[in-house]
């Protein structure tokens, strides 16, 4: 999750050039596919030019966090 400043969003095209998709600010997440699915493949990529603070949830927390809830809430998430 974003805490403070903006990332920008970008994908990378088959030339290698990236292009700007759009601007992330606080409160917006990213990385939570990868959380949900155990993907490593990335859909996009995020820069930040100003640095940015972000609240990082490791894997191993997200998965303990989940296994404690009910199975209709997981089934939802």
């Amino acid at each position: 999750m974003i805490l403070k400043r903006d990332v920008q969003v970008a994908a990378q095209r088959a030339d290698g050039e990236f292009i700007s998709l759009t601007t992330m600010t606080a409160g917006d997440m990213f990385g939570e596919i990868a959380l949900l699915t155990n993907e490593s493949a990335r859909t996009a990529t995020t820069i930040s030019n100003k640095g940015c603070e972000l609240l990082v949830i490791e894997r191993i927390a997200f998965e303990t966090h989940l296994n404690n809830v009910d199975t209709l809430t997981r089934y939802i998430i």
